[in-house]
């Protein structure tokens, strides 16, 4: 299966269950937008959009809050595992081939405030949003003091690496760290 026709199972599994219909699909240079309505009115964009022809991808969820009645706005947070930002909108840069595996799977997505997309469901893999920076740790769904110090454990790990791409982005990172908490 290509990723749009996993995305399209994907979507629909996970947010039809809402009672959130998949409006329509439409694929456009190499990617593809859902569009899910609620009694008529269009309210949620999945959208999916190759970086170049084999390995990155992006990721996005739009949706305006307070589209939704407050029940099924919060199931779709609860279905999708999203924390949308106050603008309404988040993306991702993943490898095409990861995503297409986690789809098969059925892994949710999950993006915490915090700019990291988590693998959840038995996936202990987080990144940041814009550097494709990867590690593994664990990562509940509450973050408690534990999992925060694994993870400051773990981007200590990281700088003493000296990458400047890696350092810039774990900076970028560490001036809100200690909002997990």
């Amino acid at each position: 299966m290509r990723v749009e026709e996993l995305l399209e199972e994907w979507t629909a599994h996970y947010l039809g269950g809402m009672g959130l219909r998949l409006y329509r699909v439409e694929l456009e240079e190499g990617g593809a937008r859902f569009i899910l309505g609620w009694r008529g009115e269009e309210v949620v964009e999945v959208r999916y959009s190759p970086m170049d022809e084999e390995t990155m991808a992006r990721l996005e969820v739009i949706y305006v809050p307070g589209r939704l009645p407050r029940g099924v706005e919060e199931g779709l947070f609860r279905a999708m595992r999203v924390l949308l930002p106050p603008r309404g909108k988040i993306g991702h840069r993943m490898e095409v081939k990861e995503l297409e595996e986690h789809l098969k799977r059925g892994i949710p997505l999950a993006l915490t405030p915090w700019g990291l997309l988590v693998w959840l469901a038995g996936g202990r893999r987080l990144t940041w949003t814009e550097d494709a920076v990867w590690g593994e740790v664990p990562l509940k769904k509450d973050v408690g003091e534990e999992e925060l110090g694994e993870m400051i454990e773990f981007v200590e790990a990281y700088r003493e690496s000296r990458d400047p791409y890696v350092v810039s982005a774990l900076d970028r990172w560490e001036t809100i760290e200690w909002e997990l908490g």
